[in-house]
């Protein structure tokens, strides 16, 4: 959205690294900062989500610029704030008696266009909704917020877990309710910025939540599992692996069996299943194509006669 060359155009992650430098320097020339919120984020299409933790870290940096240099002047652009706790709040309101604040709109985004090369002078124009009028100024550094999204590479790590993500590729839990810290694949938990962008705060609440629950199972010395689990018969199964590929509580391996005939052995791969980790849900049943798997409690014969049942009520 705005053009990467641009020197005096960085990330909130960018100037926190130069806040947190011995080198303070950087500042010196520099009057006037602004700071523009929901940066490719909050959009209709591509990231629609709020990165939920910008708001905050953009008014700690503020803070943190006021004390280096108290006579800095500092603008802020902003569509929406997301201060949820009562403490945000206020925090929210010292810094808008220290800065100014502007409020833009989706469909007339901040323009910036450099006038000046050395030292490197932006001029934005951005049309403020509350005063409905369009305004443009100076400034010498330009300071964008963009949203947190998941690493390109989630969806092996999902896959290897058999854990699922939601439509913003974030890991998605059993239930946001009565299961908010687990996944549906038993003895994995969830917690931090791996489920929704975060403050550190609730990150670390939620990491107590995920200990205290991984802390039931190391501290049993026996699991109690359900026994509507599946079961495969060995006889029947030829270890086409297609049942290892869609169980989604990774509770499916293979490994090596012999069969004995009367003057050969021949070592094939049989299909075993983790009774731990089967939830029953007869995925793996309904996709083996010899039958060689089964449910406990709702075997062939059982689904059959259901069905039969069902089509001479109808």
């Amino acid at each position: 959205q705005y053009s990467e060359k641009n020197k005096n155009v960085i990330t909130q992650l960018e100037l926190e690294k130069k806040l947190k430098g011995d080198d303070k320097s950087w500042l010196d020339g520099i009057d006037r900062i602004t700071v523009i919120l929901c940066v490719n984020a909050r959009q209709r299409e591509g990231i629609t989500y709020c990165s939920n933790v910008c708001c905050g870290v953009s008014l700690k940096n503020i803070s943190i610029l006021k004390e280096l240099k108290p006579d800095l002047e500092i603008v802020v652009l902003y569509r929406d704030f997301q201060m949820a706790k009562k403490e945000f709040e206020e925090y929210y309101r010292d810094r808008r008696k220290e800065s100014m604040f502007l409020r833009y709109g989706l469909e007339r985004q901040p323009e910036i266009v450099k006038i000046n090369e050395k030292p490197e002078k932006y001029q934005v124009s951005v049309f403020d909704t509350n005063l409905q009028d369009l305004l443009q100024f100076e400034t010498d550094l330009v300071v964008l917020s963009t949203p947190m999204i998941p690493p390109e590479n989630l969806q092996e790590l999902a896959k290897m877990l058999k854990v699922p993500l939601d439509k913003n590729r974030f890991f998605l839990e059993a239930h946001v309710k009565l299961r908010p810290l687990d996944f549906a694949t038993e003895g994995i938990f969830l917690s931090g910025c791996a489920q929704w962008p975060k403050n550190i705060q609730d990150s670390i609440s939620q990491a107590n939540g995920a200990a205290g629950r991984a802390s039931r199972f190391l501290s049993a010395k026996t699991i109690k599992t359900s026994g509507l689990i599946a079961e495969v018969n060995q006889e029947r199964c030829i270890g086409c692996g297609k049942c290892e590929s869609v169980c989604p509580y990774n509770a499916i391996e293979f490994k090596d069996a012999q069969l004995d005939f009367e003057e050969v052995s021949l070592k094939v791969s049989k299909s075993f299943i983790n009774s731990a980790l089967c939830k029953g849900c007869g995925t793996c049943a309904a996709t083996c194509q010899n039958g060689a798997i089964s449910v406990k409690h709702y075997d062939f014969d059982q689904i059959y006669a259901m069905i039969e049942s069902y089509l001479l009520e109808s």
